[in-house]
């Protein structure tokens, strides 16, 4: 039982760690990714490289003024909802 509340795929680890870069992780989430990352070396290094690349294009785009329409928005939110169903 404890052994399935704790388990978490690579898939959603991956998923977890670009939720944490946003500030969006629940405490239950962060513990389940933290014992995901502590055995999973392929996640550890996606996580490291996801955390880079973030700072990366923050730091330039605090230079940029690019906003995605609406429409293309709500486009991306459906196709997301889709790939979790």
């Amino acid at each position: 039982m404890m052994k399935k509340l704790l388990h978490v795929s690579c898939k959603k680890a991956t998923m977890l760690v670009c939720k944490k870069e946003d500030g969006q992780l629940l405490f239950g989430d962060q513990f389940r990714l933290l014992i995901h990352l502590s055995i999973c070396t392929a996640c550890r290094l996606f996580a490291e490289q996801n955390k880079i690349i973030n700072k990366s294009l923050k730091n330039k785009s605090q230079h940029l003024e690019i906003k995605l329409p609406e429409e293309k928005k709500q486009q991306i939110k459906e196709l997301l909802i889709k790939g979790e169903e």
